[in-house]
């Protein structure tokens, strides 16, 4: 995609990112939404596709994550799946780094958020 954020590459981790991703995705920047193995929260929420309730199925998540790739993420796993293995978009010298550290060194712009207890 074309734009003035065009070779800027951003790591998105949590679920209150996902409007500055969009912003930044659509301005043409590379964007890899990190996902938890139980999937992000805004999967969760409505309207559905034909009124079914399913994580693949949220018209919400949809549209905050147009013009995003996607990975999930273990932190607690010392691996993260790479371009190498199916179509997961984290660069194959990932393979062997631990997650986070390795998709701060690949994008030097990340959004994150967090939620106080």
């Amino acid at each position: 995609m074309a734009g003035p954020l065009v070779g800027l590459r951003v790591v998105e981790i949590g679920d209150r990112g996902e409007v500055a991703g969009k912003l930044l995705a659509d301005a043409g920047a590379e964007l890899i939404r990190v996902e938890p193995p139980s999937g992000a929260r805004s999967r969760g929420t409505g309207p559905f596709v034909g009124d079914r309730r399913d994580i693949n199925a949220s018209l919400h998540y949809a549209y905050l994550n147009t013009n995003k790739r996607g990975v999930t993420l273990d932190v607690a796993q010392s691996e993260v799946p790479t371009s190498g293995e199916g179509s997961s978009p984290v660069p194959t010298s990932c393979s062997t780094a631990r997650g986070r550290a390795c998709l701060m060194r690949w994008a030097p712009a990340m959004t994150r958020s967090t939620t106080t207890r």
